[in-house]
């Protein structure tokens, strides 16, 4: 019996293999300790950990599921990760905390990390670039219409994070000068290449609006 091999399966080979060797550029580069993501689930009470690892030249990818705290602990202590590991808590800091998370394991999570030394990387990343400060991002571009304003920003040992809607661009700007932010606080618009020509117009007003203000660090982002 012959195995026939064709052009397309071997493009295809070669570009699977092309994808894993950048991935795993990008780890050596900017995480050469691994990724690891912790998942909290408020209906089955359980610990997810994603984790994406430097094998060599390759990526190794590995999801463990734990039923109880205390088996997520021993399994991560076992590992004995570097602390300068990207270590995420999913939904750790979000304003308003999703159902499927469950708020206390996850502070239980942070608190245990913490305490082998390791940081949060959201908390980490936000502390190293955007401290004391915080970072803000609008963004004009809502399906629905409304302009969302995000900010986070370093409390203690806390992320204090805050969404909120405003459905004009009038009712922006008043909202933003009564805030009274520093100069430097580092403010993202986003601005992209949309169909819609009134909600890219929105954005570039609010960018115009934060440059004539004095926000030096304000521009717009097309991602």
């Amino acid at each position: 019996m012959k195995t026939i091999i064709t052009a397309s399966f071997c493009w295809l080979m070669i570009s699977q293999a092309a994808h894993a060797d950048r991935h795993a550029e990008f780890l050596k580069a900017h995480y050469p300790h691994g990724i690891h993501e912790l998942k909290t689930n408020s209906a089955k009470e359980t610990i997810t950990w994603d984790s994406q690892m430097l094998e060599n030249d390759s990526v190794k990818r590995d999801t463990q599921t734990f039923k109880t705290h205390e088996d997520f602990k021993t399994a991560f202590v076992k590992m004995k990760l570097h602390t300068n590991a990207y270590s995420d808590i999913s939904g750790m800091w979000d304003a308003a905390p999703k159902k499927e998370v469950h708020a206390e394991q996850n502070e239980a999570l942070l608190k245990f990390i913490r305490e082998q030394g390791y940081q949060e990387s959201g908390f980490a990343n936000l502390k190293k670039y955007y401290s004391p400060l915080g970072n803000h991002f609008i963004d004009p571009a809502r399906a629905d219409g409304n302009i969302r304003w995000t900010s986070q920003q370093i409390v203690g040992d806390r992320i204090l994070r805050r969404d909120r809607l405003f459905a004009s661009v009038e009712e922006f700007t008043k909202a933003f000068q009564e805030a009274k932010l520093d100069k430097q606080a580092s403010i993202s618009v986003h601005t992209p290449a949309l169909k819609s020509k009134a909600r890219r117009a929105t954005g570039q007003t609010i960018v115009t609006f934060l440059k004539e203000a004095g926000y030096v660090k304000a521009g717009g982002v097309a991602n």
